[in-house]
């Protein structure tokens, strides 16, 4: 397995904003795997809690609701 580049990253980040993403791999160690999940967690227990307490649109990112 290689290093992913800039170049590999722009790629995903902006193809995956299309309406037919560009499916591009990215591979990442643990420690960030585990890092960024949580974090994206933490974003979906924000999200729920605003939207118990009765709030209106409230954001959450599509990859993470799926």
């Amino acid at each position: 397995m290689q290093l992913n580049t800039l170049q590999d990253f722009q790629t995903a980040a902006l193809g995956n904003v299309r309406p037919y993403p560009i499916e591009t791999a990215i591979y990442a160690d643990t420690v960030y795997r585990k890092a960024h999940c949580l974090h994206i967690w933490e974003l979906q227990d924000s999200a729920l809690q605003k939207t118990s307490d009765g709030q209106h649109g409230v954001w959450l990112y599509e990859r993470a609701r799926q």
